[in-house]
């Protein structure tokens, strides 16, 4: 029975976690902006009414893109923010 539990709450948080990240792509949508521009993984994000959003991954993220040729490195940090 406490295995069972477990397993519920592994799943529920998963899909919390899923549904987040659905979530904060949304928003970058809505305002024209490219889903990829956050990381998957976001445990939480906060829209403050001035347009600053918060966001929150589990750890630091590292991914390269290739521009006109040349490769550069981005880098998040495990919290970040701008204002759309």
């Amino acid at each position: 029975m406490a295995s069972q539990q477990s397993l519920l709450v592994v799943v529920v948080v998963m899909i919390s976690i899923l549904h987040m990240a659905a979530s904060s792509t949304d928003y970058l949508e809505k305002n024209n902006l490219p889903r990829g521009l956050i990381p998957l993984g976001v445990t939480s994000y906060v829209v403050h009414p001035n347009g600053h959003l918060e966001v929150t991954i589990p750890g630091m993220c590292d991914f390269f893109v290739t521009v006109d040729g040349r490769q550069y490195c981005v880098r998040y940090g495990s919290s970040f923010g701008g204002v759309v």
